[in-house]
């Protein structure tokens, strides 16, 4: 009988024992958002191009979903595309796979933060469904101070940081030979991959000796990529000669940032000379001299009729001109 009650008090024990700790098995909690600035392995500096990807990943099935993105204070943003969506298999499972990428510009230097984005979705498992949020953690940026010549803060020029630039020269002839009196309309492009159109300098000076030059249109636009924008300026001047003899338009130089290489760079236009086209004996043809007009022409011929008519009335108030005696003989026998 003793062996028998022990038996019982054994069991219920056990079944009253607290159960083993274990990790919960739901799939509601097989959900991540991470977001991860994407660099180079360096600090960027103010308003350099950063990318930075939102990635989530789900076991459940989502039937909606909306990403609220947090207010970006320290920095200038831009969208870059339609979001990336798949399956995946990961530990075992299958997975929905959630990437969106944007560009920030930080305003400053110093550690700045980007703070938690928040992504609701509305899921189901089987017959259950509800709405849950899954929220990202803060990330720290730290932005580098920017201690050479020029740079982002210096109001005297711009600050052009980018991953390539490129320019294009292109006239609307041959500024070797341009005919007489025309004007020749010089065009420049300039593309840089990494940064927005606003980023790109103003219209540079075309200023030349013995080269006359009008500022033309320009225009400005931006690209978005997947890896960011990429941007164009056109310049454009009405450019003409001014003397015989052949002039150089000076060369003009873009400083800007390479992020890749991490150093200063420059993007030259290239100076080109400009002359007057050649005459068909091979020689420079002569600039074109205004001859006398039409009043200076009466002008002319009348001083010199007054001139004559001054000599006469002088010659003839100081010796009266005569007939020679004979001649009233001579006149009478005729």
């Amino acid at each position: 009988m003793a062996r028998a009650l022990a038996g019982l008090l054994f069991v219920l024990l056990v079944a009253l024992a607290p159960a083993p700790a274990r990790a919960a098995s739901s799939v509601f909690d097989d959900v991540r958002l991470e977001v991860t600035p994407l660099l180079n392995g360096a600090a960027p500096y103010p308003r350099e191009l950063v990318l930075v990807r939102i990635r989530g990943v789900y076991r459940p099935l989502i039937n909606l979903s909306k990403l609220i993105q947090p207010e970006l204070v320290d920095f200038a943003w831009s969208e870059l595309g339609l979001d990336d969506l798949r399956v995946i298999e990961e530990d075992g499972f299958t997975k929905r796979e959630f990437t969106r990428v944007i560009a920030v510009y930080p305003s400053r230097s110093g550690t700045l933060v980007i703070g938690p984005f928040v992504h609701r979705l509305s899921v189901v498992d089987g017959a259950e469904r509800r709405e849950i949020e899954v929220v990202s953690k803060p990330v720290e940026l730290k932005v580098a101070e920017w201690r050479g010549p020029g740079g982002p803060d210096d109001a005297r020029g711009w600050w052009l940081p980018a991953r390539s630039v490129e320019v294009r020269d292109a006239w609307s002839g041959d500024p070797d030979r341009v005919p007489r009196g025309e004007t020749l309309t010089r065009t420049v492009t300039v593309t840089a991959d990494g940064a927005p159109a606003d980023m790109l300098p103003p219209t540079p000076k075309l200023l030349s000796p013995g080269i006359i030059s009008f500022l033309g249109p320009t225009s400005r636009e931006t690209k978005i990529t997947p890896t960011g924008p990429v941007s164009q300026v056109t310049y454009s001047w009405e450019a003409r000669p001014t003397t015989a003899f052949p002039a150089t338009v000076t060369e003009m130089r873009i400083p800007w940032f390479d992020t890749q290489t991490r150093k200063m760079r420059e993007a030259v236009i290239p100076a080109r000379r400009m002359a007057w086209a050649a005459d068909d004996s091979g020689e420079p043809a002569p600039v074109k001299r205004a001859g006398p007009s039409a009043l200076q022409i009466a002008a002319a011929l009348a001083l010199s009729f007054a001139g004559g008519a001054a000599l006469l009335l002088w010659r003839s108030g100081a010796q009266p001109w005569r007939l020679p005696e004979r001649a009233p003989a001579a006149l009478t026998a005729l």
